[in-house]
């Protein structure tokens, strides 16, 4: 009789053994499932930002990658080391990825940007400009903030200089929006429409590049692109997670 309550314990045991071994090898497959799942619901339609750093001569631009420019907030270009106050240039470039197809000439482009002339290594001018890089043209805006007479707004050829409302420092963030809408390019600054050039006889085409610039080393906040004629958001970035791009393009 022992012995067969002996045997009856024993197949109890190995059947609980065995129940566990199995729950627990379709919960790691489930768990490996649901982790694959999640890198699949995770791939979206982005590209890469990089940075420039220019002294207007070859040997004085280096490149750099998202990881050194994106920081807890914001995308900042800075200084490199051993290199000379003296003019130059940084700049934040984002190339249209292949997934996303974006009619240039419906493009609102706005960006949240500041260049103080108290930062570290500011430069007097404290310029800040934004382009959008097209298949046919390209667009363009420069603001200036002692010099009117290096601001523009236009696209290729179809340009408008030194322009008044142009001439602006960027002391704390603010909103500037580049819109290309039926031919006309215009500038925002906040809500207040600043001016525009009407650019019929060329096309900006395909976006292939955005870029944000300064005059010294500025920050960015955010970069947003919008269909002009619908409204409908384009593209989002945040800067919200250092070193890493994580623009989305919709």
């Amino acid at each position: 009789m022992k012995k067969i309550n002996l045997t009856c314990t024993l197949l109890v045991l190995l059947l609980g053994i065995y129940s566990c071994k199995k729950e627990s090898i379709e919960t790691s497959s489930l768990s490996s499932k649901n982790t694959s799942n999640a890198v699949v619901d995770d791939t979206v339609c982005r590209s890469d930002w990089y940075g420039i750093f220019n002294q207007n001569t070859p040997d004085r631009t280096i490149y750099t990658t998202a990881h050194k420019i994106i920081f807890d907030g914001y995308a900042h270009v800075k200084v490199p080391v051993g290199f000379a106050r003296s003019a130059y240039e940084t700049e934040i470039d984002l190339t249209t990825p292949d997934c996303a197809a974006v009619d240039g000439d419906s493009v609102q482009m706005s960006v949240n940007v500041m260049n103080p002339t108290d930062s570290a290594n500011s430069q007097y001018t404290a310029s800040v400009y934004l382009y959008m890089f097209g298949s046919e043209d390209s667009a363009y805006v420069q603001f200036n903030g002692y010099y009117s007479k290096n601001t523009k707004l236009g696209v290729g050829r179809y340009k408008e200089l030194d322009i008044p409302g142009l001439y602006h420092l960027f002391s704390s963030y603010e909103v500037v929006s580049l819109v290309a809408k039926d031919h006309i390019i215009s500038v925002y600054r906040g809500e207040k429409l600043i001016t525009q050039v009407d650019y019929t006889g060329t096309n900006i085409g395909q976006l292939k590049r955005i870029a944000v610039g300064f005059r010294g080393s500025g920050y960015v906040d955010y970069v947003k692109l919008y269909n002009s004629t619908t409204g409908a958001m384009i593209m989002k970035e945040d800067f919200n997670i250092p070193h890493k791009s994580t623009d989305t393009w919709y």
